[in-house]
């Protein structure tokens, strides 16, 4: 006996909440300095950038908005047990609904610039309620 499954029904559609945030995107990818990484949700565009601070090793970031883009930069993230925004932070509105985002980065070799990141992207309450 085979241990695959095998799905024939090519329609499958899988949504995923949490609490009453509904998950519209999620992702782990692999970034670095060299590399950030840029999410788009229609128009809107989160860049997150990473920095490291040599005269101040406090772990830190900072937000900005520029037109239709939300820069988030990272500063001295390099802890290999991960760090990040667990609880789904409020960024805008998409799709006339409350906009979240989370995030958590690892960082395997402290001397390396290569990063682990998960993101979720979430949409809540209506924007006008």
């Amino acid at each position: 006996m085979s241990n695959i499954v095998s799905n024939t029904n090519a329609n499958i559609k899988v949504t995923a909440k949490s609490g009453d945030l509904e998950v519209i995107g999620d992702g782990t990818v692999v970034v670095s300095t060299e590399r950030p990484l840029s999410l788009s949700i229609d128009d809107f565009e989160v860049k997150f950038n990473f920095e490291n601070d040599l005269t101040d090793k406090a772990r830190r970031y900072s937000a900005d908005v520029a037109q239709s883009v939300l820069s988030i930069k990272m500063i001295n993230f390099k802890n290999p047990l991960g760090e990040g925004i667990m609880d789904p932070w409020k960024i805008g509105v998409a799709y006339n609904r409350a906009c979240y985002l989370s995030f958590w980065v690892w960082t395997p070799d402290e001397n390396a610039e290569s990063r682990i990141m998960n993101y979720a992207i979430y949409l809540g309450e209506p924007a006008n309620g």
